[in-house]
């Protein structure tokens, strides 16, 4: 037998274009009186009453941009003896971006930034 698991996230009550709501109950009845309860996600799915497990309500939490400061004070004092090229190596990456039943936990997800910049004879660390 077939089994199928979602996880559906809904950001937002309301659909974005329409501002209608997102989230509709629907009710059926057969024929014989049977009455049969879901729950429509718009342009998504409809889920079964029976077929719910669970749902989950979080409040919003806003977004914190992170915030990096890198102090080179000594780049300037390294440079006064001969004009050199500095380089700054970073990797920004990915936490808990992989669920371990389908990929292995040495997936990273990232982007590798690399910055070169000259430092000449009487340059301020500013």
């Amino acid at each position: 037998m077939f089994k199928f698991t979602t996880t559906t996230v809904v950001n937002s009550l309301q659909d974005w274009t329409t501002k209608k709501d997102l989230l509709t109950p629907v009710t059926k009845t057969d024929t014989d009186g049977t009455v049969h309860k879901s729950l429509m996600v718009k342009r998504h799915l409809e889920f079964k009453k029976e077929n719910i497990k669970a749902a989950y309500i979080r409040e919003y939490q806003a977004e914190v941009a992170p915030k990096l400061e890198i102090t080179l004070d000594t780049v300037a004092t390294k440079a006064s003896v001969k004009p050199q090229v500095f380089r700054l190596n970073m990797y920004i990456g990915l936490t808990d971006s992989q669920d371990s039943r389908y990929a292995n936990n040495d997936v990273y997800k990232g982007r590798p930034i690399m910055i070169e910049f000259p430092v000449k004879n009487g340059m301020t660390a500013t």
